[in-house]
């Protein structure tokens, strides 16, 4: 069920991009969709993500966005967050710092473990990245960071003993992403 609903997000995803391309190229919002890669000591984790963001000058722009971080875990999250971007060179190829910060939801994606109840927490993810941005049609960029996501569970373990299991995901990313013109 979890890979299946990464899937429909995706095609979402997609689906708003196509609608996008043939937008004006001189529009301050640019709609950004990426795919991001936590590699961990056992498991690889998945983060699709999709901002819109405004562009306030040709350097700094700022948005807000949600995706679906798919973790081997009992939870998986989804992040609500604003995403500030800043380039430092005017080209066409440059190089941009951003920051992601926000709040993440819980959605129990283990369903062999006994959970009883969870929520998510704050969320931070600074990084820097090269874009490419042509004068017509979808840009692209890359980049890499580091992802911190914090959330909880619980379970009832006999009739009046509670374990709490905070969870602080830490872990180094990797991304790659498109970006239209709305």
């Amino acid at each position: 069920m979890d890979r299946n609903f990464l899937s429909q997000i995706l095609f979402l995803c997609l689906i708003f991009a196509v609608i996008s391309i043939s937008s004006n190229a001189q529009s301050k919002y640019k709609l950004n969709i990426g795919l991001d890669i936590l590699p961990d000591d056992d498991t690889v984790s998945e983060r699709l993500k999709v901002t819109n963001n405004y562009q306030f000058s040709p350097q700094l722009s700022a948005g807000l966005g949600t995706g679906f971080t798919y973790y081997d875990d009992p939870l998986s999250l989804i992040p609500i967050f604003i995403d500030l971007r800043y380039k430092l060179l005017q080209n066409d190829l440059a190089p941009f710092v951003f920051l992601d910060t926000g709040y993440t939801i819980s959605v129990l994606t283990d369903t062999d473990t006994r959970t009883d109840s969870h929520r998510g927490g704050w969320m931070l993810n600074p990084g820097l990245g090269v874009q490419f941005s042509p004068k017509n049609g979808p840009g692209w960029y890359l980049s890499i960071g580091y992802s911190t996501d914090h959330s909880q569970f619980e379970r009832e373990e006999g009739s009046s003993r509670t374990i709490k299991n905070e969870v602080t995901y830490k872990r180094l990313m990797a991304g790659f992403g498109l970006f239209f013109r709305l």
